[in-house]
């Protein structure tokens, strides 16, 4: 985060903090009014109802913008909302005034305390601006109230028309706004006290963050300036390599490898005493590709490609560092350009570097063997002598409280914290430390040079001398500033899941790595009757154990091995919860894991969907029948028979299927209208339905043909059956003869399993031919396939 973003954050959380007070202010106003109706009405004191009602509504409006103002995303939005929060908070004023009585000292008091309470947060300006507003507010009242056009609302018996008299609304115009502009005086003059100090040290720290933005800028041009510097020097040495002759010589006697190669890759100089160290001679290499004479080197080989293509290597980048036979040589390799900017080949030098090398590694462990107590810990350290004053900190120290060595060495250690904490290192740690030789783990507030503030945690022992007096104090620092922030952000990322958990529309269950419930919301405990308390550290499979029992649940979810280790989400449907009562319901769930440090937690989001199956069913069963007479459709009727017929052929059964035609339906349509074919329609199929119960098939197969399936049934029962429903139809038409309604007959036709045929359609086919020949010797009859010939009912 920039200087000016974190700028931008720190004016915006200090925005939204004076709120706080401003709204607790305004919540104790309210509550005191409140408290004070409450008595009066307790003793029997009318009070008005309309103002009890007018503080309610003043109460929960800041318990609104208290909430709402820590959303804003905006300085400007604050103010902005700031600005409507005064506005109302007028509004309210002026409604409490007039149901105490409008034009009355009693009423005034609201204001009273209105600008009290505002106008200590408040500038001078904007307290002017606000109490000009109540002021205006209160008149207009007054005014409004003495003119009629606003009836006066009276709650207490006053004299006929005072609030009509021009002295007594001028002394009371005059005598409120007085008291108000007195307040705003008073407590403006106070506000400003407070204010002084606060604006002050803001611009300190403005002032600091401004000085730390114009460092930045200054440390970005150094470092330009140091850049082009160091490519000046490298355009220098690049121009000394060019003058290949001049040096050649000088090279033939010092320990380097002087080098030059076409744009093919062929040595054209090959120079220097280091070739001797490679077992080759000055010279010797020329006219060889240096991809052969380095094959076995493949940094030096990346290192030449680089070059030809127009690369450098140690001028603008760091040297090739390459081991070879056992050396170990610095190479830099630059290209040379025509005129035109063309390659025209690569020149370079090798140096021995060996000794150099393992020199500077000896340095290396010797310094981190000098500096590891400095160093290596992950916090700060600093020694002090026995008057509290530091003899050495370490460079982590000065990073991270920003200042140069100069600037500490011989200063006390508390001058560098906050007051709080300086006041207890002198009065308890340092006075502890001297007599006892060590502190551990004390929490400090440590100031940094630019006035930050971090907490240090601090661990000390000490040295003493011969005399057993402290010599002097070593300590081990460690900054948990980012740590203690981490924390807090922590707390506050958990209770915004378990807000957002608490709240879901959707029972939600979380579970550890071993499948046991370690948090359930409200929507839980309501759909499975269970107590949060006595879910937690259950297994989630008391919520569904069915499906536990079967392995169903972790092998639908793909959890092969653990049902708790898939980090992705996994929709589940067509489950069975069960409740504390053990009772059962269908449910569908949704699994996602998550790793974290302390190990897996699955969330479980679980939805009732009881009525959705209903509805589905519904639908379903609604899509099997006819809507006309509510018998099974076409369709649905054959695949019941279907089964039906599988099941007596699997168990050496019996099964029957009927045919039934309404006789002259055609008629019945033409002489009494469709709605009353329908109704005849309707009644067959009542008649069918009670007759065959659950114990057969019945269905429409279109039109007024019907077919009825009966299982464990010969040729005698279907018939019977047939008869059966002839007799209850012509009984039933009886019975309603006084309606007016048609009266009509109908033929059936009957077909059994095995000896009439062994598939349904076959079976349907002959029960049809029967059907008609029932018709055709007159209808109004049954007949069976196998007798249709004769004319036999069975």
């Amino acid at each position: 985060m920039t200087t000016n973003e974190e700028h931008t954050v720190r004016s915006l959380d200090a925005k939204r903090r004076e709120q706080t007070p401003q709204v607790l202010a305004r919540l104790a106003l309210g509550a005191l009014f409140t408290v004070l109706w409450i008595f009066l009405w307790v003793l029997s004191i009318p009070m008005p109802v309309p103002f009890l009602l007018n503080l309610f509504a003043y109460i929960l409006f800041f318990l609104l913008y208290w909430r709402l103002v820590f959303r804003l995303p905006t300085v400007r939005a604050v103010e902005l909302a700031h600005y409507g929060m005064l506005a109302l908070d007028i509004i309210f004023y002026t409604v409490t005034v007039y149901f105490l009585g409008g034009a009355s000292w009693l009423g005034a008091l609201a204001y009273v305390f209105g600008l009290i309470f505002t106008n200590a947060f408040l500038d001078l300006r904007r307290g002017l601006v606000y109490t000009s507003g109540a002021s205006l507010a209160f008149v207009g009242l007054v005014l409004l109230e003495a003119t009629g056009a606003v009836p006066h609302y009276v709650y207490l018996e006053q004299g006929a028309l005072r609030y009509t008299d021009p002295q007594f609304v001028a002394t009371t115009i005059i005598g409120s706004v007085g008291v108000f502009f007195s307040i705003y005086l008073w407590v403006n003059w106070v506000g400003y006290q407070l204010r002084r100090e606060r604006d002050g040290a803001v611009r300190a720290q403005e002032e600091v963050l401004g000085a730390r933005a114009e460092l930045e800028r200054a440390n970005a041009e150094l470092e330009e300036l140091v850049n082009a510097q160091h490519a000046e020097c490298e355009l220098a040495t690049a121009a000394l390599q060019e003058s290949e002759e001049r040096l050649r010589a000088v090279f033939a006697n010092v320990p380097v490898i002087l080098w030059a190669i076409d744009p093919e890759g062929i040595l054209t100089v090959s120079e220097g005493k280091g070739l001797k160290a490679l077992g080759l001679k000055s010279g010797e290499a020329v006219g060889l590709s240096i991809f052969d004479v380095f094959r076995d080197v493949p940094a030096v080989l990346d290192g030449v490609r680089n070059a030809l293509a127009g690369k450098s290597s140690g001028s603008d980048s760091a040297p090739i560092t390459v081991e070879v036979k056992g050396l170990m040589l610095e190479m830099r390799s630059t290209p040379i350009r025509g005129d035109n900017g063309e390659i025209l080949g690569v020149i370079g030098v090798a140096m021995d570097v060996t000794e150099r090398k393992r020199a500077e590694e000896a340095l290396r462990v010797s310094e981190e063997r000098f500096r590891s107590l400095y160093t290596r810990t992950p916090g700060m350290l600093h020694s002090i002598d026995a008057s509290g004053r530091l003899v050495d900190v370490s460079d982590r120290w000065l990073e991270v409280l920003g200042y140069e060595r100069s600037e500490v060495i011989g200063r006390r250690a508390p001058e560098f914290l906050t007051e709080e904490s300086r006041h207890y290192a002198e009065t308890v740690v340092l006075p502890q430390l001297m007599k006892t030789g060590h502190a551990r783990e004390i929490a400090y507030q440590f100031v940094k040079k630019n006035g930050e503030i971090v907490d240090i945690l601090l661990s000390a022992v000490s040295e003493r001398d011969k005399d057993g007096g402290v010599s002097r104090s070593f300590a081990i620092l460690t900054d948990v500033t980012e740590r203690k922030r981490a924390e807090e952000a922590l707390r506050e990322s958990e209770a915004r899941y378990r807000w957002l958990i608490e709240g879901a529309p959707y029972a939600m269950v979380i579970a550890n790595g071993e499948g046991r419930i370690v948090m359930v919301n409200a929507e839980t405990e309501k759909l499975f009757k269970y107590n949060r308390i006595q879910l937690v550290g259950e297994p989630l499979e008391i919520l569904m154990p069915e499906h536990f029992q079967e392995g169903h649940l972790g092998h639908r979810a793909g959890y092969l091995e653990h049902p708790y280790t898939r980090p992705m989400g996994t929709s589940l449907t067509d489950l069975v919860g069960r409740r504390s009562d053990a009772s059962e319901f269908p449910i569908d769930i949704h699994l996602s894991s998550l790793k974290t440090d302390s190990g897996v937690l699955v969330t479980a989001v679980i939805r009732d969907v009881t009525e959705q199956k209903r509805a589905q069913d519904a639908l379903q069963e609604q899509a099997r029948r006819d809507p006309l007479t509510n018998l099974l459709n076409r369709r649905a009727g054959l695949v019941a028979m279907e089964e039906r017929l599988a099941r007596a052929k699997s168990e050496g059964g019996q099964f029957a299927v009927l045919v039934i035609d309404i006789d002259r339906f055609k008629a019945v349509n033409d002489v009494f209208g469709h709605e009353a074919g329908d109704n005849a329609l309707i009644r067959l199929g009542l008649l069918m339905a009670e007759l065959v119960g659950e114990d057969g098939v019945a269905c429409r197969l279109g039109g007024d043909e019907f077919e009825i399936g009966l299982e464990d049934a010969g040729l005698y029962q279907a018939v019977l059956c047939g008869e059966e429903l002839r007799a209850s139809l012509q009984h039933s038409l009886e019975a309603s003869s006084a309606e007016g309604g048609p009266k009509f007959t109908i033929s059936v036709g009957v077909a059994c399993y095995p000896k009439d045929g062994a598939t349904m359609a076959a079976l349907g086919r002959h029960a049809d031919q029967a059907m008609y020949a029932a018709k055709a010797a007159g209808g109004d009859a049954s007949r069976a396939w196998s007798h249709r010939a004769t004319g036999q009912a069975a």
